[in-house]
């Protein structure tokens, strides 16, 4: 790509180029040794769909998102959950319907304290409203959060749903929600998101969707 020198006087430099340019694979090698070179590499794609962005993992988590149709005219246990769901698997909706969405983070293996400081985001397409347990009409709906003991910190806010924990073993955790639909038309829902605050390096989040909302 380029050559360069550094010197005491001149300690960083920084190089541009393009993927046309240097194609797949870059090659790095110095002249002089003995003193620490530190070299951060930062690549940006711009992909032409974002719908053909694959899910991805690294670090060995994993997180995962379903959705379910709640049938309201029917009963509800003695812990308050519904006795009727139905799977969401065409991304099609109905307005002003109650739905739940199950986030589901995984690590490969059991591990006592591995789930230190977790974080889940779920981003939200502008169609529906998340339920809130502010309202006493709908708290109740908060008893099926999905290990509710484990979750610290909660918040609903206007584009996404966020829940974090300070600790957890075992090597599966899930986060549940509710929400309705509220306006008709097509949209595109943005990837969930898993990660540990104090380690960036390990996280993963799902693919775009695309979801429709009816009458």
């Amino acid at each position: 790509i380029s050559d360069m020198s550094l010197s005491k006087e001149k300690s960083s430099n920084r190089i541009s180029s393009t993927r046309a340019k240097i194609g797949d694979t870059i090659s790095l090698s110095r002249d002089a040794g003995g003193i620490p070179l530190y070299v951060s590499l930062m690549i940006t794609d711009k992909p032409k769909d974002i719908m053909t962005l694959p899910a991805y993992s690294t670090g060995g988590i994993t997180v995962t998102r379903t959705f379910e149709e709640i049938d309201e005219s029917r009963w509800v246990d003695e812990n308050g959950e519904y006795l009727m769901k139905k799977p969401i698997t065409d991304g099609a909706f109905k307005k002003w319907n109650l739905y739940r969405v199950t986030l589901t983070a995984k690590l490969p293996e059991y591990k006592e304290a591995s789930w230190n400081h977790l974080t889940i985001e779920d981003f939200l397409p502008g169609a529906w409203r998340p339920i809130r347990g502010i309202f006493q009409t709908e708290s109740v709906l908060e008893k099926e959060a999905g290990d509710t003991w484990w979750w610290d910190y909660t918040e609903a806010r206007d584009d996404r749903i966020l829940a974090n924990m300070s600790y957890g073993y075992g090597d599966m955790r899930t986060y549940s929600y509710y929400f309705r639909p509220e306006s008709l038309w097509e949209y595109i829902l943005p990837p969930a998101t898993a990660y540990f605050m104090y380690r960036p390096e390990v996280h993963s989040y799902t693919k775009y969707e695309k979801i429709k909302v009816t009458q």
